[in-house]
């Protein structure tokens, strides 16, 4: 059925327009009915699947159901809690579209966002750009989801994260499914983000980072099945829609590997095993080595050239698009306002005090560089390290990306509680003397931070030194829990060599 879809609108579309626009038009065709049709079969086998004879909560079924009624009663007091409260920073009366309060650590920087109607035909209070609002710093892409908030209902929004924070689910269970991880540890690892009340009222509260986590899973997904060139065009299209997973490139690039994927092969896929600590040293590992110093001779291979390049054609079609519509207000709120934000007020970063103090005076490039350094030369070594285990990978980066970002909020924890579940399995750490610190150890630095951040907020106390501290134990934490993390993770790259898998076939033939 997609693929007659694609067929038709394709014709339909080669005979209208140029055959730049159609190369661009037929890709984003040809990416989304095959992604459809992957995930329209992936809803299938999940709905195929055999319950097991467990506890209640070991039931995948149940487990589902009991995720869609928190997301639900979430979604209630939500909206009777807005139907009788109004924001003292915004009235919601007054927005044209309404998708919720994004969240962030205190009051002070929480905001009620509106994504008004894209049409140039209507006033601003009608909504026809949405960088009319001031607070609006995402992709139109987000605006035109949101078109139906004024058509359908007004927490359309609310509604359409909450079914990707579902999708997220299960694609995390298709992950962990595909490397064939025993059923009670794949309804454990999905039960992590589904029934965490952390990441449901991000998205319950009208936060968009679901769908960010469900095309980054569904990106994993699709190079597991080697399928490079969906990939690339989801790639390019959610680094246009959140900048930050631009981080990814580089361990995307390294796993592109000739020695994974070759021309109508699907990679072979290594698979969870029950045995604990690290792995030993296998071939693959030493190819990996061997890879990394011949790096600069061997980077330009057909599936790395072509990820490359359609994911960069995707990226740049979104984002000339919206730039020929609306301007440099798209570009520079979308885009360039993240690679260069400086936020005064008190979040969770340890810049931000310095920041506050010299808020009327220009940041220096020296400045910036330096307190850039850190996030690259830690992100350049867990690349190197962990590039194979790209699940993994993706993980610590992002934990890493946002300790040491100069603005953090809370919705940036929701970037690796997406991923927490798909490194689980291999993991060492049980919820026993060891998990239960480094959660409490997490806990506590966040409620000593939000502790000083009341003080200042509401009672109106200069302890914006203590609050400072409360950043650097925060910093501590975040850096210690990550230590902890990766000395109990059993490594285990995702792909197998596929000259070892052509030797261990033929071994078995003879």
């Amino acid at each position: 059925m997609f693929g007659l879809m694609h067929q038709m609108v394709s014709f339909w579309v080669r005979a209208r327009v140029p055959s730049p626009v159609f190369f661009i038009s037929s890709l984003l065709l040809s990416s989304v009915t095959q992604s459809l049709s992957h995930l329209s079969n992936l809803l299938q086998s999940h709905a195929a699947l055999p319950q097991p004879a467990s506890v209640w909560f070991g039931r995948p079924n149940s487990l589902y159901r009991l995720s869609d009624l928190s997301l639900l009663v979430s979604l209630i007091s939500l909206s009777l809690s807005h139907t009788h409260t109004r924001s003292s920073l915004c009235s919601v009366e007054s927005l044209p579209l309404y998708a919720g309060d994004h969240i962030a650590p205190t009051p002070s920087l929480s905001r009620v966002v509106d994504f008004p109607l894209v049409s140039h035909n209507q006033s601003h209070t009608g909504g026809d750009s949405p960088y009319k609002r001031t607070t609006y710093r995402y992709s139109p892409l987000l605006a035109f989801l949101l078109i139906p908030n004024t058509i359908i209902h007004r927490s359309w929004g609310k509604f359409l994260f909450s079914a990707s924070d579902l999708l997220v689910g299960l694609f995390i269970r298709s992950i962990l499914k595909l490397r064939r991880v025993p059923e009670n540890l794949c309804t454990y690892s999905v039960m992590i983000w589904l029934l965490n009340p952390f990441t449901f009222t991000i998205g319950t509260r009208g936060n968009c980072e679901p769908i960010v986590c469900a095309v980054i899973l569904w990106i994993i997904i699709c190079l597991m099945n080697g399928n490079v060139l969906q990939a690339a065009f989801w790639y390019g299209l959610v680094v246009h829609f959140r900048i930050y997973p631009i981080i990814y490139a580089l361990p995307i690039i390294l796993i592109l590997d000739s020695n994974f994927f070759h021309s109508g092969r699907k990679p072979f896929l290594s698979y969870w095993t029950a045995g604990h600590g690290k792995t030993t040293q296998s071939s693959t590992d030493v190819t990996y080595h061997c890879n990394m110093q011949n790096v600069l001779t061997k980077i330009f291979t057909r599936q790395r050239v072509m990820f490359g390049l359609v994911s960069a054609i995707v990226f740049f079609s979104f984002t000339g698009l919206f730039f020929y519509l609306y301007g440099w207000a798209f570009l520079h709120e979308a885009l360039l306002y993240h690679l260069t934000r400086t936020d005064p007020r008190h979040n969770f970063s340890v810049y931000f005090y310095h920041i506050y103090l010299q808020y009327e005076n220009e940041i220096s490039v020296l400045e910036k560089l330096i307190s850039f350094l850190p996030q690259f030369v830690v992100q350049l070594v867990l690349i190197s390290c962990f590039a194979q285990d790209f699940p993994f990978c993706f993980f610590v980066q992002t934990v890493a990306f946002v300790a040491f970002n100069k603005v953090i909020t809370a919705q940036y924890f929701v970037w690796f509680f997406c991923l927490l579940p798909l490194i689980l399995p291999w993991s060492s750490m049980k919820l026993k003397w060891e998990g239960i610190c480094c959660f409490f150890v997490w806990m506590g630095a966040q409620i000593h931070w939000l502790m000083w951040g009341y003080m200042l907020e509401f009672k109106g106390k200069n302890v914006f030194l203590q609050l400072w501290m409360a950043s650097l134990v925060f910093l501590a934490a975040n850096t210690l829990v990550l230590i902890m993390i990766i000395r109990h993770h059993r490594y285990s790259p995702v792909f197998r060599h596929l000259e070892f898998e052509s030797s261990k076939n033929s071994v078995k033939l003879e």
